[in-house]
């Protein structure tokens, strides 16, 4: 079983990476259920903070220069120089396998978020809370569509 993204690889993270910064359809239809959390190393889970921030707030995804000039105001100089490598080594990813990747990171999130809603429902089911539970089950079931949100043309 897969406990994070890790356990696909540093290849298959980069690759993520790659496709999450130029597929805007794909990133519109995953980042909502993609956790920072789910990546485990911190330079990963940092980019993907500063990709998500910067979606929030401008609406469109961060071309690699742009990730780059954050990152260069970082303060410790070894933090801005190991973000801004990883940057370079995501931008220079020739080979990227689209189907492959997307349909692990799709498994892989909607596991997590079955899981999670599980955990939560069985809590509620503990108490006798069975409307709750048919509310957190639906909405699990919502969040994990993700194939159809990705057929959305936004």
């Amino acid at each position: 079983m897969v406990l994070s993204l890790r356990d696909y690889g540093t290849s298959f993270l980069e690759q993520l990476f790659y496709l999450l910064l130029t597929d805007h359809d794909f990133f519109i239809g995953i980042h909502s259920i993609l956790d920072p959390e789910y990546f485990v190393d911190e330079s990963y889970k940092t980019l993907f903070k500063v990709v998500l921030l910067h979606f929030e707030k401008y609406h469109s995804i961060p071309s690699f220069e742009t990730i780059r000039t954050y990152f260069a105001h970082f303060k410790k100089d070894a933090a801005k120089q190991i973000m801004t490598d990883l940057v370079l080594t995501i931008e220079s990813n020739k080979s990227v396998e689209v189907a492959y990747i997307r349909d692990r990171t799709i498994e892989f999130c909607r596991h997590q978020a079955l899981k999670k809603h599980m955990l939560i429902a069985s809590r509620e089911l503990k108490v006798g809370n069975y409307d709750q539970v048919e509310s957190i089950l639906m909405d699990a079931l919502k969040k994990i569509d993700i194939e159809h949100n990705l057929d959305h043309d936004y």
